[in-house]
């Protein structure tokens, strides 16, 4: 699912950006994940790259 999630504000959203943030290059803190982030645009979780490995894994989504 992705699309405005609406009901964080932009402090809550900061937040749970931090843990993640600077980890690798999905959460550069100027990468496009981020940027949509922090705008309060949703996106897919697991990220579409892990839901395929998983099932190249045989493993399931939830596992993530």
């Amino acid at each position: 699912m992705s699309g405005k999630d609406t009901r964080l504000t932009p402090a809550e959203r900061e937040q749970r950006i931090a843990g993640n943030l600077n980890t690798c290059h999905v959460w550069a803190e100027d990468g496009v994940h981020v940027a949509k982030l922090r705008r309060g645009d949703t996106s897919e979780f697991p990220p579409l790259p892990v839901k395929d490995r998983l099932r190249a894994l045989g493993r399931d989504e939830s596992d993530w």
